[in-house]
């Protein structure tokens, strides 16, 4: 509802205001304003054309007034520049006669120059050929020897190549599975087992018969005497009685002699796949075979040892150091031998002495060139200097000079004239710009742009926030905003109802925590008492006045010196040290008490303690020692000379017991 008062006094305010500006319109003061601002800053800009043109022109007639001066200068000094060109001329004659005097001395030593160079030269060549035939005789050696080596290969690879076809030949032949042979001994030796094992457990028949009697079993005469095992049912027929029926008894007897069956037929299968009779011819075939593959290898092996790429290979490898022997022997027959009377130097001293005249022929060369352009330079500048003197000396006699002198002098006084009007004209052009400050035009412009544009656009805004407050006051006048603010303050002093009600269960709620925590915190002082103690005991010797509390899992918590508080994690790190010993200490002292001793092991400790904080922890540790056992190791025993006891060294006890055994 407030919000709605407050929209339709805007609403008044606003249209007053939109009315006012419409019955004024002060944009169009302000675009007035604008026009007249941009008709003096092109003024300006005109007058500033002008004057970038008038600078030009006086830039121009001061280069043209540079120019005559230097003009005039040059026409009048050239009395004193036909001097200076006698003087050059008289200087050149002789640097030029100078030069001329050289000339045989030059040449001289450049005529010895060349004939040095030609002797080292022929020197050297003298030694690149003895050279050269010294190479080409050790290459013909060198080939020589890789021929026969080559050789020597080829034969030998053919051989190992004949070997290696032949141990092919005898493992095709030889082929056999090596896994099938072991298949089959085992086939082998399973049926020899369980052949043994059905004689062991088979019907036994023995007989011993008269001379004339005779029996048959299974359709076969029995005389004399004998014994046969029976693994089947058989029929025994006795003359003159009738016939007995054996029928071998037991499951065992008919498992066996199924299974002695397989391994028959497995067995003569085995032996059929191979190709074999026995176990004993398939065990010398595969013992051919593998021989025949070691010895295949073993070629294999020489072969590539000989000739790596195969024997092909070698050929070609053959024919090469044949064609490269006879090239070699070609090229050292047609290299001439030098003569043996001739003196012959080493090629490194040859090639050095032909440098070093090469580079004295180069020097001279260059000493020459250099004469020669000094010669034609020197004669230039002669020339140079006495054509210059002449033309000034015809120049200086000439009438034309004092014309041109008066005609520039003429000029000179004309550019002045002009050049003092322009300087003028500038001088007052630019105390107009200046006056008419083109800065502030140009400000005014943007100024009066922008308060023109401002004016529309605050006028615009103010339309069209008439028009969204008029549709905002209909929209809340249909929507019944008295009943609606009924309906919110009933609902407001139901929401107080609700929040005292809530209010007072947290009451309670918060009475009740606070007597929980107040019984559990007196349970966890009586549990923490015994440990508290016991830190206290050790504390009062490092901190005489400060107290460590132990938290809820028993763990050093709050430290306290003072009017210092704060977390055990944020001493030092020494002080950290010595708390955790301390607690060490209390925590053993408790096992004590509950009767289980403790053995207390400490290595290097209290490395980051001060001298005088390390002096109370001995104290502490000499006290917990009357009641512990402490066993203290330490790189630095000189820290622990006073602790009361008698140290030990253990590298001494090793070497000790080291010399007993």
């Amino acid at each position: 509802m407030h919000k709605y008062q407050e929209q339709v006094d805007r609403l008044g305010k606003l249209t007053q205001d939109y009315d006012q500006a419409e019955a004024e319109r002060p944009w169009e003061e302000a675009q007035r304003q604008l026009e007249d601002a941009r008709t003096r800053y092109q003024q300006v800009e005109r007058l500033e054309q002008q004057q970038h043109q008038e600078k030009a022109t006086l830039a121009q007639l001061q280069q043209n007034h540079r120019l005559l001066q230097q003009n005039k200068e040059h026409l009048e000094g050239l009395s004193r520049q036909l001097e200076s060109r006698k003087a050059e001329l008289d200087r050149a004659e002789r640097d030029l006669s100078t030069a001329q005097a050289q000339t045989p001395m030059i040449a001289g030593r450049l005529q010895e120059a060349r004939t040095g160079y030609e002797k080292a030269e022929q020197r050297r060549k003298l030694a690149v050929l003895l050279q050269t035939r010294e190479r080409l005789e050790q290459d013909v050696r060198r080939l020589e020897q890789q021929q026969q080596i080559l050789t020597q290969n080829l034969a030998k690879a053919k051989d190992y190549h004949q070997q290696l076809e032949q141990a092919r030949q005898q493992a095709r032949d030889n082929r056999i599975d090596s896994a099938a042979v072991k298949k089959l001994k085992a086939t082998a030796n399973q049926l020899n087992e369980e052949t043994i094992r059905s004689r062991t457990i088979a019907t036994r028949l023995s007989w011993e018969l008269d001379a004339n009697a005779s029996l048959t079993l299974n359709n076969e005469p029995l005389t004399g005497q004998g014994e046969q095992q029976l693994l089947e049912e058989s029929t025994l027929v006795i003359p003159g009685v009738g016939t007995l029926g054996i029928t071998p008894g037991g499951e065992e007897l008919a498992s066996t002699r199924r299974k002695l069956k397989t391994l028959e037929d497995s067995f003569a299968e085995q032996l059929n796949t191979l190709g074999v009779e026995s176990v004993e011819q398939a065990e010398d075939r595969l013992s051919v075979f593998e021989s025949a593959g070691r010895t295949l290898k073993h070629a294999e092996d020489l072969l590539k040892s000989v000739a790596p790429s195969g024997i092909e290979q070698l050929v070609t490898e053959q024919s090469e150091a044949e064609r490269e022997l006879e090239k070699a022997r070609s090229q050292l027959k047609a290299t001439p031998e030098p003569d043996s009377k001739a003196q012959v130097a080493a090629l490194e001293e040859a090639e050095a002495a032909f440098v070093q005249a090469g580079t004295e022929l180069d020097k001279a060369e260059s000493d020459e060139r250099g004469h020669q352009a000094k010669l034609s330079a020197l004669q230039q500048t002669r020339d140079n200097a006495k054509t210059e003197w002449q033309r000034l000396a015809e120049e200086e006699k000439s009438p034309e000079r004092q014309q041109q002198l008066r005609q520039i002098t003429t000029d000179l006084a004309n550019i002045e004239k002009q050049q003092t009007e322009l300087q003028a004209s500038l001088e007052r052009r630019e105390r107009e710009i200046r006056e008419a400050r083109p800065d502030f035009l140009k400000q005014d412009i943007e100024r009066y742009q922008n308060a023109a544009n401002h004016l529309r656009q605050t006028q615009e805004n103010r339309g069209r926030e008439l028009r969204d407050i008029k549709v905002r006051l209909e929209a809340w006048g249909a929507e019944g905003l008295e009943e609606q603010l009924n309906e919110k303050e009933a609902e407001l002093d139901q929401c107080n109802r609700h929040y005292e009600e809530l209010h007072r269960r947290a009451q309670a709620l918060d009475l009740l925590l606070t007597l929980l925590t107040e019984k559990r915190q007196a349970l966890t002082r009586r549990l923490q008492a015994p440990l508290q103690k016991h830190l206290n005991h050790y504390l009062s010797v490092l901190f005489p006045e400060a107290s460590l509390e132990v938290d809820e899992q028993l763990r050093p918590g709050t430290f306290s010196r003072g009017s210092e508080l704060g977390q055990i994690t944020e001493l030092s790190f020494g002080a950290r040290e010595q708390m955790g010993l301390i607690s060490r200490l209390a925590y053993a002292d408790l096992l004590r008490e509950a009767g289980r001793p403790t053995l207390i092991i400490l290595d290097d400790t209290l490395v980051h303690s001060d001298s005088d904080r390390l002096e109370d922890m001995k104290r502490i540790l000499f006290d917990a020692a009357s009641r512990h056992q402490i066993l203290l190791f330490t790189c630095h025993p000189e820290k622990w000379q006073d602790l009361g006891v008698p140290p030990l060294d253990i590298q001494a006890s090793k070497e000790q017991a080291a010399q007993s055994l």
